[in-house]
């Protein structure tokens, strides 16, 4: 999924939070959300990326552009592996 959404200073924690759920309740495993957004950070704050367990990547930028533009894929974390207290 592409989005151009403002979710930053935008809607509200609650509806950022809805939107979240609902992109990431309909994409595939594996699949990703990618956000093009202004600015020098993710408009997403880490809390609540926390929360859903997402993870943010920056995959391209511009500084040509006023403002600047960055462009960030968003996928779901992947589950961490066990550790296996055989082979410590």
């Amino acid at each position: 999924m592409i989005s151009w959404t403002r979710l930053r200073p935008g809607p509200a924690p609650r509806r950022t939070l809805a939107i979240l759920e609902g992109v990431f309740a309909n994409v595939r495993p594996g699949g990703a959300m990618y956000m093009f957004t202004y600015g020098f950070r993710c408009p997403i704050d880490q809390p609540l990326l926390d929360r859903l367990d997402l993870e943010v990547t920056r995959v391209g930028h511009t500084f040509r552009n006023l403002p600047p533009a960055a462009f960030y894929r968003i996928t779901r974390m992947k589950p961490a592996k066990s550790y296996d207290w055989r082979f410590a």
